[in-house]
């Protein structure tokens, strides 16, 4: 009997001991658990604040994205702008570039023709020049002769108011041909002047033959006929300086 109340004692010690650790087991247990959840709390109110300040970031980077979004519809609308002046406005430089190619190739040929223009113009230029010089000189020769008509018609005047008598009139021989005499040689301008004019029916152009004591000396053609005399190229001569005052001169029918 006293054996089985002390083993009911020692059992019921080990079962009060067994129950106080576990008693201090599981408020332990329940410390932790409860630690566990304060802290798994704070973990999830971080988490909460954390989400809702990336939802704000979210939020933010999404009102950012379409701020974007539209800057760049606006750009790529602005793009399509500028590339559709660009092409309109490289069409019109094609075109303008043509067109000053065409207004190039224009003014070359203008130019090609100018430079024609001008070479011909320095050659008629040249060529006018030529013929004022010919002018001028010919002009002075004109006025010297004048000059030298002049002194040999007073040289005439001269010889026929000291003989006192008209020109010896022209005979007109059997075989229709006039006959005259030579009065003055020039020989700076290779003329000479006979004593046959107007008045006799001389022309300009007839041949004058030069004759002395009935030989031949030279021919002569009439260039200038006055009233009582004629003035006439020297053509040939016997030889320089054959023709003298005096020879008989007669006027060919040819």
């Amino acid at each position: 009997m006293l054996k089985e109340n002390k083993i009911v004692t020692i059992v019921s010690l080990a079962v009060a001991v067994v129950l106080i650790v576990v008693s201090l087991v599981l408020s332990m247990s329940l410390k932790s658990e409860k630690e566990e959840k304060i802290a798994l709390q704070n973990e999830l109110a971080q988490t909460m604040k954390e989400r809702k300040r990336l939802s704000l970031e979210v939020e933010e980077l999404e009102l950012i994205k379409k701020d974007l979004d539209m800057n760049i519809n606006a750009l790529e609308t602005e793009k399509k702008v500028l590339e559709e002046t660009y092409e309109k406005e490289k069409s019109q430089n094609d075109i303008i570039r043509s067109r000053l190619s065409k207004k190039d190739s224009e003014i070359e040929g203008i130019r090609s023709k100018l430079n024609s223009a001008l070479s011909e113009k320095r050659k008629i230029q040249g060529t006018l020049d030529e013929e004022k010089t010919k002018y001028s000189e010919l002009k002075g020769r004109i006025d010297k002769l004048a000059e030298v008509k002049d002194v040999l018609e007073d040289k005439v005047r001269d010889i026929v108011n000291k003989q006192g008598i008209e020109l010896e009139r022209i005979v007109v021989r059997a075989a229709g041909e006039l006959e005259g005499k030579v009065l003055i040689i020039n020989r700076e301008y290779n003329f000479i002047v006979v004593d046959i004019g107007t008045r006799d029916d001389i022309r300009l152009g007839n041949m004058l033959t030069v004759f002395r004591g009935g030989k031949y000396v030279g021919e002569a053609k009439v260039e200038k006929i006055y009233d009582t005399m004629a003035a006439a190229a020297i053509l040939k001569e016997l030889k320089p300086g054959s023709m003298m005052v005096n020879d008989n001169v007669v006027v060919r029918s040819d």
